[in-house]
């Protein structure tokens, strides 16, 4: 399996952050909750639909309240 992810996840335990970095790790809590702003949710949506290169299937996350929500993933 070949994991992606758009950004690499900075720790402050190795030194201080820079502005990327800090927005980097705000990003990741936002889109933690639906109460977030759409435009986190979407910034988060461009950066890993970029990563997509080619055929992927559409999996339903089952733990969300909509069940039209869904993952994309490539086929094995």
């Amino acid at each position: 399996m070949n994991i992606l992810a758009a950004r690499k996840y900075p720790t402050p335990r190795n030194g201080p952050l820079s502005i990327a970095e800090t927005e980097t790790r705000r990003l990741a809590y936002a889109i933690k909750s639906l109460a977030s702003p759409l435009a986190d949710f979407d910034t988060a949506a461009r950066e890993m639909a970029a990563l997509i290169d080619g055929p992927c299937w559409l999996v339903p996350i089952h733990d969300l309240p909509d069940p039209a929500r869904t993952i994309p993933m490539r086929p094995p």
